[in-house]
């Protein structure tokens, strides 16, 4: 949700159009970086708050950052589009702790 209204109002302030590329990345990240934060857990012996937090954004991070330098033209907005799935993501993952699961 997060990542849509910004989106949607950041062409407004900024002046230019957000092609469709910028969407599949933010979504791309949020999606990814939420299914690594389910599943390590379950592969790894690690804490569940550190999958969450640190290994799952970092490991989403690194495999956008390894597909822009794979590309011909490296593009910084579509890093900054990672980062705000990313974000959007860590987010998520923190109201959801505090909503289910305050003690843990």
């Amino acid at each position: 949700m997060f990542i849509l209204c910004f989106l949607i109002i950041s062409p407004l302030i900024s002046g230019y159009e957000i092609g469709t590329d910028k969407y599949y990345h933010a979504g791309g990240s949020f999606l990814l970086t939420e299914a690594g934060a389910i599943t390590l857990p379950m592969v790894l012996p690690i804490n569940k708050n550190i999958s969450r937090y640190v290994i799952a954004p970092g490991l989403t991070l690194g495999i956008g950052y390894l597909k822009e330098l794979t590309d011909e033209n490296f593009s910084k907005s579509d890093i900054n589009a990672d980062l705000l799935g990313i974000g959007s993501a860590l987010v998520f993952n923190f109201a959801l702790q505090m909503l289910f699961c305050p003690r843990e």
